[in-house]
C-alpha cells in the first residue's frame, strides 16, 4: 500500500473466495476502503462462466452461485459493491445484464477491432461494451500490454485506459513495484488520473 499512497492511487481491489478469507483479511479490506480504494466482486470460486456454461451448467446457476453468494457474504460483510470482474474476462451480454441487475459494474477483458490497431493501444480503449460494461489491458505476467501502454500515456493527450493486474510483487502473473512506480510516474508526468471503476458509472 505504500506505493498507492506515494503516487497518491486509489484502485480497485476485485476479491474471490470470500469463503476462506477471516475476520483479519476483512479488517484488511475495510482498511483499504479507508484509504480511498475500492472493493469489487470477482466470484466465489474464481469460476469461468465460458467453462462452466461448456461444463453443462445454466448461466442462471453460475450467477445464482459464483455472483450472488460471494456478493451476500461481501454485503454481510458490510461492503458496499459497485462493480465486477469477470474471471478470465468470459463474459456474454445476457450476463452483463444479469448482474447488472445487482452490480453496475461490469468489466471483462481484451481488445476490440475497432480500438485496437496492431500494437497501438486506442487512447479510448475503455468503449462500453454495452451500458455499464467494460473492457480492460493486462499488465501483469505474460502477455503484459505494459510497454504499450507507457507508449499510449507517454504520447496521447487525454483518453481512458483501463488496466488491470493479478499480483504485485508475487509468483504467478504479477506486476512488480518497478514497473506499477514506471506506470504511476508516467501517468502522473503525463497528467493522467487514475480512476476506480465506480468511478465509471
Amino acid at each position: 500500500m505504500p506505493l498507492f499512497d506515494q503516487y497518491g492511487v486509489n484502485v480497485t481491489f476485485f476479491i474471490d473466495r470470500q469463503e476462506s478469507l477471516s475476520d483479519e483479511d476483512y479488517v484488511t479490506l475495510h482498511s483499504f476502503e479507508n484509504q480511498g480504494h475500492e472493493i469489487g466482486l470477482h466470484t466465489l470460486t474464481h469460476s469461468s462462466l465460458v467453462t462452466f456454461v461448456e461444463e453443462g451448467g445454466s448461466e442462471e446457476e453460475w450467477f445464482q452461485s459464483q455472483v450472488i453468494t460471494s456478493l451476500s457474504i461481501m454485503e454481510d460483510n458490510d461492503f458496499e459493491i459497485d462493480s465486477f470482474a469477470y474471471p478470465f474476462g468470459a463474459r456474454t451480454d445476457s450476463m452483463d445484464d444479469l448482474i447488472q441487475t445487482k452490480i453496475p459494474i461490469v468489466r471483462g477483458v481484451g481488445y476490440s477491432s475497432s480500438s485496437i490497431f496492431g500494437d497501438e493501444i486506442h487512447p479510448w480503449h475503455t468503449d462500453c461494451l454495452d451500458t455499464g460494461g467494460f473492457k480492460a489491458l493486462k499488465i501483469s505476467g505474460q502477455e503484459s500490454h505494459l510497454e504499450n501502454v507507457l507508449l499510449t500515456i507517454d504520447e496521447e493527450e487525454e483518453g481512458t485506459i483501463l488496466l488491470y493486474a493479478h499480483d504485485i510483487n508475487g509468483t504467478r502473473d504479477t506486476i512488480s513495484h518497478e514497473d506499477l512506480s514506471r506506470l504511476f510516474e508516467m501517468a502522473n508526468s503525463n497528467g493522467w488520473e487514475f480512476i476506480q471503476m465506480r468511478d465509471l458509472r
